[in-house]
């Protein structure tokens, strides 16, 4: 039977909050794991084995074993799991910076990309077996840094870019991803969308939910949140913060980031968060 649980190796105590790096591994489905993701942080996820459908705001994809998938930060994203599939297996590396590295990250990882090649499988098995080493903390640590940028440096390498197999998503939910991550700053009504589309609001919201597995409101909210959070860690104050990511009010704001962060507006000082959405 599959373990249902995850073992990590924590680089530098990493911590949401701290500049520093998180791998994960799993062997089976979380069942802690729910819902849609977008968050700030980059996040790069092999998938190693088992039956998945990945999700984006780009289309989607059958993925085969042994893809690695580059994730930026404010990426909708979603793992379809059979759960019933007790070989799906997959390895995590999160961060919000690389420290010494940071040049290359941007490099490397600042668009979504699908990766198969022998090398990064190789690397990311070498990563793997990390986890039932007898190296020391700081030895795990070390080793798993030099991995992670042998990594980074292999993206792209030789075009090993995987694009084909992707399947675009309904050029009407394209339209509209692409409407609202340039208005964000804007009211935004799915009234309106439709409209702006000469598509009926049923068929906009059906479409959408469809094909992104979340309804237009949710994509818009989750957009404005994690904006906003990106502009409250550079020190701007919450009330412009407000009106800049499109919300009403800013007791409407309040409400929707404490209830997605878990924290109020007002005391972010230079701090990042992951989301995670049930819907």
């Amino acid at each position: 039977m599959a373990e249902k649980f995850s073992r990590q190796i924590l680089i530098n105590n990493y911590h949401p909050e701290h500049h520093n790096i998180h791998c994960l591994y799993a062997n089976g489905a979380n069942p802690n794991v729910k819902g849609d993701e977008i968050h700030n942080n980059y996040e790069i996820i092999f998938f190693i084995s088992g039956e998945a459908e990945l999700i984006t705001e780009f289309g989607q994809h059958k993925l085969q074993p042994n893809t690695a998938i580059v994730l930026p930060p404010n990426t909708y994203h979603k793992l379809v799991i059979n759960e019933e599939n007790e070989l799906y297996k997959r390895l995590i590396i999160a961060f919000f910076s690389f420290t010494g590295f940071d040049d290359l990250v941007k490099l490397k990882a600042s668009e979504f990309a699908l990766y198969q090649s022998d090398e990064l499988t190789n690397l990311y098995m070498q990563l793997q077996k990390l986890y039932d080493s007898n190296f020391s903390d700081v030895e795990r640590e070390t080793l798993a840094k030099a991995i992670i940028a042998q990594i980074f440096v292999n993206f792209d390498k030789s075009n090993q870019k995987k694009t084909k197999g992707i399947q675009l998503i309904n050029p009407l939910v394209e339209k509209t991803v692409e409407y609202i991550k340039n208005h964000l700053n804007e009211p935004i009504s799915v009234a309106e969308l439709a409209k702006l589309h000469n598509v009926s609001y049923s068929c906009l919201t059906s479409t959408f939910k469809a094909e992104m597995n979340t309804s237009v409101y949710n994509f818009i909210l989750s957009k404005r949140l994690i904006l906003a959070a990106e502009k409250l860690s550079k020190g701007e104050k919450p009330t412009q913060v407000a009106i800049d990511c499109g919300f009403n009010d800013y007791s409407g704001f309040y409400k929707q980031y404490k209830k997605m962060f878990g924290k109020n507006p007002a005391s972010v000082q230079k701090q990042e968060s992951f989301i995670e959405q049930d819907k």
